[in-house]
């Protein structure tokens, strides 16, 4: 019987061991590239998540406010209040609202007047750079609702026919050159706001334009994420 010779071994080549590194190199792309798309992915994912959630807490506080105008306790049509106290300048960019209440929308206590007069928050509800903020009774600066607002339209619901429904949407010019509008014909206020995500979250820039109710936005350029939130509040103290 003859037996093999034993052969050494001499481990792997030159060649063996690049095709080994690159197989490897192609497998630690693989793993990288997935990993940044995740990453990517749950990055948008999660600045999705807080527009809607500041986009639904922002059209709640105008809403909790906007509803109220006008309200006061005892309905004497002799003392009602103005619910749009002035109109409204820079329509786009702000709206005034009155109703009885013992604090304005900072927490701050209102005025005291004679009897048998009402306790009256007159708030001012405005967009501030980024910020859309409300102001109370002594002016100032007032409160941050929310930031990361690009714009912000209103519209005013005009009950022409005295049913309690709106019957045309119009700027708050329109309103004022209305007779008595602010104070008798208003019966809703629509509002859109274009949010934004604050910090960069697309991999590249685009750029897009945006519709908030009658009016088309200038286009933004940038990698920010945005999206249009729009409500229809209506002034429950305009219905009989």
């Amino acid at each position: 019987m003859t037996s093999q010779p034993y052969k050494k071994q001499t481990g792997f080549s030159l060649i063996e061991m690049m095709v080994a590194m690159l197989i490897g190199l192609f497998l630690m792309g693989g793993v990288i590239s997935v990993y940044l798309s995740s990453s990517q992915s749950s990055r948008v994912n999660d600045s999705l998540r807080t527009l809607q959630e500041n986009g639904r807490f922002a059209l709640a506080s105008l809403r909790n406010s906007i509803q109220m105008a006008g309200y006061i306790d005892n309905y004497d049509p002799s003392i009602l209040l103005d619910p749009f106290p002035g109109g409204a300048i820079d329509f786009n960019q702000k709206v005034a609202i009155s109703f009885e209440s013992d604090v304005d929308c900072t927490g701050a206590a209102t005025p005291v007047p004679a009897a048998p007069a009402a306790r009256v928050a007159n708030n001012t509800l405005q967009l501030v750079g980024d910020e859309l903020r409300c102001v109370g009774n002594a002016g100032g600066t007032g409160i941050t609702i929310i930031d990361g607002v690009d714009q912000m339209q209103i519209l005013y619901g005009l009950d022409d026919d005295d049913d309690e429904i709106a019957d045309r949407y119009v700027t708050a010019t329109t309103v004022t050159a209305t007779t008595n509008g602010w104070r008798d014909m208003v019966s809703s206020v629509r509002i859109a706001l274009l949010l934004n995500s604050v910090n960069d979250i697309k991999p590249i820039s685009e750029s897009k334009t945006y519709q908030l109710l009658d009016v088309t936005t200038a286009a933004f350029n940038d990698r920010k994420l945005r999206k249009v939130f729009t409500t229809t509040i209506l002034i429950r103290n305009r219905m009989s």
